[in-house]
């Protein structure tokens, strides 16, 4: 199982999960499993994407690619939603 989705379910933030995903293709399928764990539990799957659509924007242009065949998720890209909100809804404590 992904690390990052290990701890993720031993409750360590999303927050914590995204700012520790490293920008490389590794990263990008580690953030893609991230992202599937969290629509598969109900998480914040928006808030999630408009954090790294901020904070790493060259995973947020592979992801794009990356989702082609994932419509349910390809199309949560295209939502807006307030950053600092998201930040604090996926658990920044800043």
């Amino acid at each position: 199982m992904n690390q990052l989705l290990h701890r993720h379910r031993n409750k360590v933030s999303v927050w914590e999960s995204v700012t520790q995903l490293p920008e490389s293709h590794k990263g990008l399928e580690q953030c893609v499993d991230l992202l599937l764990q969290l629509q598969t539990e109900k998480g914040p799957v928006i808030e999630t994407l408009n954090v790294i659509r901020q904070d790493k924007p060259i995973m947020y242009s592979w992801l794009r690619k990356r989702l082609d065949y994932r419509p349910g998720l390809k199309m949560l890209l295209d939502i807006r939603h307030d950053y600092e909100l998201a930040r604090r809804v996926i658990g920044y404590e800043g």
